[in-house]
C-alpha cells in the first residue's frame, strides 16, 4: 500500500513538472526545470531502483512528447528538462 502511494505521489509530482515545463512563460519553465533537477538529485535518491526506473521511463516519454510537439514552448520545456 505504501509503495502504491509513493508511485502515485511521484507521478503527481511529475505532472507538476511537466505542466511547468510546458508553460508559455519562460520564468515558469525555468523554475520547473530547476525544481526538477533538485527533485531528481535529492528526493529520487530515496526511492527504490524499480520506482526510479518507472519514474524516469514515464518522464522520458513526457520529454519526448514535448520535444516532438508543434508548440515551441513545449519544445523549449523539453530541452530545458534534458539540459538540467
Amino acid at each position: 500500500m505504501v509503495v502504491l502511494f509513493l508511485i502515485a505521489a511521484n507521478m503527481s509530482v511529475m505532472q507538476q513538472f511537466v505542466s511547468g515545463l510546458r508553460s508559455r512563460h519562460e520564468e515558469t519553465r525555468t523554475k520547473a526545470a530547476k525544481e526538477l533537477q533538485h527533485y531528481v538529485s535529492t528526493e529520487l535518491r530515496e526511492v527504490s531502483p524499480d520506482d526510479l526506473t518507472a519514474f524516469m521511463d514515464d518522464f522520458n516519454h513526457q520529454i519526448f512528447e514535448m520535444v516532438s510537439s508543434q508548440d515551441v514552448n513545449e519544445k523549449k520545456g523539453g530541452i530545458l528538462a534534458i539540459g538540467n
